[in-house]
């Protein structure tokens, strides 16, 4: 989410609202994901709801590894709402998994707690990437180096969700409701 904008923005000469417009897709992608995931929770459960949704976060992110200034915006544009299917699919399962299965007085603690990992692990996450880019652009002075050092951030961020199959693979297929 952080070096998506900064691509656009440094990578292809985009204004801010030229990069708001093309990051479009990958919102309504987000957005359309919910109300499919609710039913494939009930239906496949929650580890396999993750390893579909992180699964479509890989395949809309792996093209971001490759592209370059002159690539179609069309192609990008449906990388992009492909990545949003994927991200808009891994946080929703989690938090239903965290709040179905906790009692109704600790939920609040739960969210909390949930909320906090997620920002710990979107900081640090962040901070990687623009580290890759800063590093690449600092000793790589030549023209395209923006666009190459984007291409090893997205890189990196395919490692990163790969990473994350391993916890998933610790979610419960099922989740109970308490009552």
């Amino acid at each position: 989410m952080l070096i998506l904008p900064l691509y656009f923005q440094r990578g292809r000469s985009m204004s801010v609202l030229e990069t708001g417009l093309w990051l479009l897709p990958q919102g309504i992608g987000m957005l359309l994901i919910r109300p499919v995931l609710l039913k494939l929770l009930d239906r496949i459960g929650v580890r396999y709801v993750v390893w579909v949704a992180l699964s479509l976060a890989l395949i809309g992110m792996i093209p971001f590894g490759w592209i370059n200034a002159s690539t179609n915006m069309v192609i990008v544009s449906a990388a992009l709402f492909v990545r949003g299917l994927g991200v808009g699919g891994v946080i929703m399962p989690l938090m239903t998994t965290i709040i179905l299965g906790m009692e109704k007085e600790l939920i609040p603690q739960a969210n909390i707690g949930a909320r906090i990992f997620q920002n710990v692990g979107g900081a640090f996450g962040s901070a990687l990437v623009a580290t890759v880019v800063a590093a690449y652009v600092s000793t790589h002075r030549v023209l395209g180096a923006n666009i190459v050092a984007y291409q090893h951030a997205f890189w990196w961020s395919v490692a990163i969700t790969i990473v994350m199959f391993i916890p998933a693979i610790f979610l419960p297929k099922q989740v109970e409701p308490k009552d």
